[in-house]
């Protein structure tokens, strides 16, 4: 994804890290993997919890799902639509003084969720997250794009799911913490199937330097369309049941056939494609281990987190740096050879947080440590590749 070399952004706006969105919401969301990873890893394995670490008075785990998903996920996906709904319809979308209110409001409700209150928490994230629905929707409907509105239904959905997790988590609705965990959750796997879908086989056939067209069948389409509404309803509201694992299993198959219809061996030399391949492959890989969930005894945290950082910590890791190099006037054909080695550590975490537990119960809390310390040193890594390109200016002297 490149811009056009009109800017819409006057070069007289600095700091530069407000000039596009991707720059402080890239930044922020690997900051937060850190952070938040760190402090799950003390709370969860050493029983580390000081009586002025709030966490938003929730219990540790809801506390560290909503972050993931709602301060993490949700900052990447921030980024990359106030960059990418610039490009597409071609109107900025916030930058300079807008972008750093949205910025504020979405970095200090992560800090409130981890010493509160609470309150002040949903009311900064609330207020992001109204703010990045109205700046990705007024470019869309000026220019009346409105095949980009699956986007925004998702986006829109996902505000409702923060809000209701915050109902819940204030006593005003008791199901709400639950619903806003899952039903946020699946949403940003389903973003992931609805852009993959768009971005992936255009990526690689762009990457490998060869002519080639990856093609995307209808029946595939439209049969993952209609098999993952059917799976997020029964996931989110009958976990585990008949037709959550029938729709699974048809996902995995779905998705098996798509991801064999982009493959070309070529992708392997470059860490900017088998990255993207490999996080869509896991995707299938955990549609297949829910299914199995009820049939073998699985337990359900390994589909999770097989889809969590087997999926969404590599594609979006992945996402990030090609946007980052891409918008900063580099070449997305020379990456950092540093960034391979971070992708490959979140490989080896998946493998650990998700294999490990099945061939050595016995050690769980061990090798749930190990995959926390390859997460967190694969996101430091990354934001030691790109700190300095986030916070500088484009090499090429554009704005962006």
């Amino acid at each position: 994804m490149t811009l056009n070399n009109q800017s819409n952004t006057p070069a007289t706006y600095r700091p530069v890290i407000f000039v596009m969105g991707f720059r402080p919401f890239f930044l922020g969301a690997g900051f937060v993997a850190i952070l938040t990873m760190t402090v799950w890893m003390l709370v969860y394995v050493f029983g580390w919890h000081p009586a002025w670490l709030g966490l938003g008075s929730l219990p540790a785990v809801l506390w560290h799902a909503h972050e993931m998903i709602y301060g993490y996920a949700l900052a990447v996906i921030a980024g990359f639509l106030l960059t990418a709904v610039r490009n597409w319809t071609g109107l900025p979308t916030a930058f300079n003084r807008p972008l750093q209110i949205l910025f504020a409001c979405w970095f200090t409700a992560r800090i409130l969720m981890l010493f509160g209150p609470l309150e002040l928490a949903a009311a900064f994230d609330i207020a992001f997250g109204l703010q990045l629905v109205f700046y990705i929707v007024r470019p869309i409907v000026k220019v009346r794009q409105w095949r980009q509105f699956g986007v925004v239904i998702v986006l829109s959905s996902l505000l409702a799911g923060n809000l209701l997790f915050y109902l819940g988590a204030l006593e005003y609705f008791p199901l709400g913490t639950r619903l806003g965990i899952y039903f946020g959750f699946y949403l940003v796997i389903g973003m992931i199937l609805i852009i993959g879908r768009r971005i992936i086989p255009t990526f690689i056939a762009s990457g490998i330097g060869k002519p080639i067209t990856f093609p995307n069948l209808l029946a595939v389409d439209v049969g993952i369309a209609v098999t993952y509404v059917v799976f997020l309803l029964n996931a989110v509201f009958l976990e585990f049941s008949i037709p959550a694992t029938v729709s699974s299993s048809a996902l995995f198959l779905l998705c098996s056939i798509r991801i064999l219809s982009w493959y070309h061996p070529a992708i392997w030399s470059k860490s900017l494609l088998w990255t993207l391949y490999v996080s869509y492959a896991s995707l299938g890989i955990g549609f297949l281990l829910y299914a199995l969930v009820p049939m073998v005894g699985l337990s359900p945290f390994l589909t999770l987190h097989m889809m969590a950082i087997g999926t969404v910590a590599i594609i979006t890791m992945s996402m990030m740096s090609r946007v980052t190099i891409g918008h900063t006037g580099r070449s997305i054909h020379s990456p950092p050879s540093l960034l391979n080695f971070s992708f490959i550590l979140l490989c080896v975490a998946t493998l650990f947080r998700v294999a490990g537990p099945i061939v050595f119960p016995q050690l769980y809390y061990e090798l749930v440590l190990v995959s926390q310390v390859f997460w967190i040193t694969a996101f430091g890594l990354f934001l030691f590749l790109f700190f300095p390109i986030l916070t500088g200016p484009r090499i090429d002297g554009m704005d962006g």
